[in-house]
């Protein structure tokens, strides 16, 4: 009998569910960390220094979209 192991990302802003099967189907969604600038709460990518997967949240390709443009634009 095979047995496979198939990463499942969900997002963490809209829950879009996706099996990733590739390597590849992974390097279009991102993660995303909140924590202060002057303390615990900051937003942004995760550095070495903070890189907890339990503090990060997943963000499918949709939602990257949509708040790029939100932060490029503002609306």
């Amino acid at each position: 009998m095979a047995k496979a192991n198939v990463t499942v990302m969900t997002c963490d802003r809209c829950g879009t569910v996706e099996e990733c099967r590739r390597v590849e189907q992974e390097y279009s969604w991102g993660r995303i960390l909140a924590a202060e600038a002057n303390g615990p709460f900051k937003i942004g990518q995760p550095t070495h220094k903070m890189v907890f997967p339990e503090n990060g949240k997943d963000i499918c390709p949709d939602c990257i979209k949509s708040l790029r443009n939100w932060w490029e634009t503002g609306a």
